[in-house]
């Protein structure tokens, strides 16, 4: 497993408080290989889109965001959905999420 079971309990934990604080709802989602190159970023983006989509991840209002990891190729991304794009923008996302003192790629 990519994610320990210490850090699945962390993340539920977070996103229950989020989603019942804010209705806020975060998911991380791994796979081998997302579809697609590394450098395919719009395909990914689809894809990950389309996960989101089929867990209603955020609800109705569409107030989710999903990490993807790409294990085998080292590449990660976060997506947000449309009610969470004004606060999180693609700088929001690399600053509070992906900046390497926060995360880094050892999957």
């Amino acid at each position: 497993s990519v994610i320990s079971a210490s850090t699945k309990t962390v993340i539920n934990d977070k996103n229950a408080d989020l989603n019942a604080t804010y209705g806020v709802q975060i998911a991380v989602f791994t796979m081998n290989t997302l579809p697609g190159e590394k450098s395919d970023y719009d395909g990914r983006v689809a894809y990950l889109k389309k996960v989101m989509d089929t867990w209603k991840l955020g609800g109705d209002s569409k107030n989710g965001l999903i990490i993807g990891l790409s294990v085998s190729d080292g590449d990660y991304m976060a997506v947000a959905g449309d009610g969470l794009h004004g606060a999180f923008s693609g700088t929001v996302i690399w600053k509070r999420i992906f900046r390497p003192a926060h995360m880094m790629p050892v999957f």
